[in-house]
């Protein structure tokens, strides 16, 4: 059985909206990625994930359990979270990896998940976690319209109250 799950939406995708393709591009890190547009999504339609007997967990528990293996743990919530990690993969078959990324339209039209996580994990975490049938999730709760020049200015957000929506953000603080 595969890993598949339908949605509600309210819209389509917005690159699809715009006529510039079949969907927004998805940056990839060392494991296959699907994105989730939280901000549009009213429900889930259908999934088979409690079916193979799925889990998730985020990019953090999954760092720490490679420190576990390759040393580095420096406190006890390393620890913490690498026990995380290491329940979800003892007690599931299926363990996917959840990254909080926002949605965002730049000037020139580009519409793309911005990752934060691209160095975190090191290649024993994706291998580890590949075993376990494991994808990466982009967890998008909003999607932002930026504009500016140096900096960008966050001028739309999908969200009625926003903690972006209407603040001035350095390129650095966006896509970092």
């Amino acid at each position: 059985m595969s890993d598949q799950t339908s949605y509600f939406v309210l819209y389509p995708d917005e690159t699809r909206g715009h006529g510039a393709g079949p969907s927004s591009a998805i940056p990839t890190y060392g494991a296959a990625t699907t994105a989730l547009d939280l901000y549009r999504t009213v429900g889930v339609a259908s999934t088979t994930l409690p079916q193979l007997g799925a889990a998730f967990t985020d990019i953090h528990a999954v760092a720490a359990i490679s420190r576990i293996a390759e040393g580095g743990i420096s406190d006890i919530a390393e620890l913490e979270a690498a026990e995380t990690a290491l329940q979800a993969l003892l007690l599931h078959d299926v363990v996917h990896v959840l990254v909080p990324s926002p949605k965002v339209r730049f000037d020139a039209g580009l519409i793309t998940y911005v990752r934060q996580d691209e160095h975190s994990r090191t290649q024993f975490g994706y291998d580890l976690f590949s075993l376990a049938g494991s994808r990466d999730w982009l967890i998008v709760p909003e999607f932002i319209e930026a504009h500016g020049g140096k900096g960008y200015d966050i001028y739309a957000a999908n969200k009625l109250v926003s903690g972006l929506s209407g603040r001035g953000r350095e390129t650095s603080e966006i896509l970092e």
